[in-house]
């Protein structure tokens, strides 16, 4: 008969050795504390998996290395620097992460901001639109009532058509900057966003009403507000005009009687979703790129219809393409 099996001293310890690692070795692991800044660190790239670059190879593989690293940083400064790289990388350049400090910087020094403002000469308007970013709704109503009004007041005198100047237009809250100029910019959906899944939000343009798809308005104004048929409008830009600046020229793309000159924009024409976190850091993520009435997406920087290499022969082509017109 054969020998029953016996058990070697060996054998039991083997077993015992992978007893002991089934049912506690990942307990071991779960055990040892996740540390302030590895939580913040997951927290912050949950928000980043919406980046317009967050289906791809190099953004799993950054995500995975972060999380590996997360516990080894030995600063929420050091988590803030690195949250700044993840967010590039899954936002693309337009993105970013500023730290508590870099935010309340940044809102310390644009806390009085240029508004729009209009004139005209020799039958043309001009008018200049600056960058503007505010988290305060009176100081966004009244940056898109200005500009309103701005328009409005230089219409009666205007014959020949608009300048409308975007150089070094930094951008900012959107929503407030288009309303400021929508007299120029005829009703309709005339820019959408585009989103990496290949769905699109429209948003369409009534008078000065900025309204969504689901109907909400997203911006609006109760001054009187100028009705210009057709206007003929050239648009200034350069390197300088990024973000809500490109939205307007996106928005203004195929419109009739629009013309551009200068030089290319900066390549932001994108929206970013902001975030807020508890200790005041601010991440901007892009989720979708500009798309115009025609259905062209834009993703880069814009060039403009006529180049022009000097900044002061720019106001001066646009001028003398309007009067050609008039």
């Amino acid at each position: 008969m054969p020998s029953k099996r016996t058990w070697t001293t060996g054998a039991v310890a083997v077993l015992a050795g992978l007893i002991f690692l089934t049912f506690f070795g990942p307990s071991i692991h779960s055990n040892v504390p996740e540390t302030a800044e590895e939580r913040y660190v997951r927290r912050v790239l949950s928000s980043m998996d919406k980046g317009i670059n967050a289906d791809t190879a190099q953004w799993r593989q950054a995500r995975e290395d972060a999380l590996a690293d997360a516990g080894d940083l030995e600063s929420m400064a050091a988590a803030h620097a690195l949250l700044d790289r993840l967010a590039r990388i899954a936002g693309g350049p337009h993105s970013s992460f500023s730290a508590p400090e870099q935010t309340l910087a940044y809102r310390e020094a644009n806390g009085d901001h240029a508004l729009p403002e209009a004139s005209v000469k020799d039958r043309i308007g001009l008018i200049k639109v600056p960058g503007f970013a505010s988290d305060d709704l009176e100081a966004l109503q009244h940056y898109t009532d200005t500009g309103i009004l701005q328009i409005a007041e230089a219409a009666p005198t205007v014959q020949c058509g608009w300048i409308l100047d975007l150089r070094s237009h930094s951008g900012g809250s959107i929503y407030s900057i288009l309303g400021a100029v929508t007299p120029l910019i005829e009703d309709g959906e005339v820019l959408s966003y585009a989103y990496p899944d290949g769905s699109t939000t429209g948003l369409r343009f009534e008078g000065p009403r900025i309204i969504a798809p689901d109907g909400s308005v997203w911006s609006d104004s109760a001054v009187p507000f100028p009705r210009i048929d057709s206007p003929r409008v050239t648009i200034l830009q350069d390197r300088g005009t990024v973000s809500a600046g490109e939205a307007i020229i996106v928005a203004l793309e195929g419109q009739d009687g629009v013309r551009s000159f200068g030089r290319d924009t900066r390549g932001y024409p994108s929206l970013n979703d902001l975030v807020q976190m508890d200790d005041g850091a601010i991440l901007a993520i892009t989720v979708a790129h500009n798309q115009d009435r025609l259905g062209k997406v834009y993703d880069g920087p814009i060039p403009p219809d006529e180049k022009v290499l000097s900044y002061n022969d720019d106001e001066a082509s646009a001028r003398e393409w309007l009067l050609a017109q008039c």
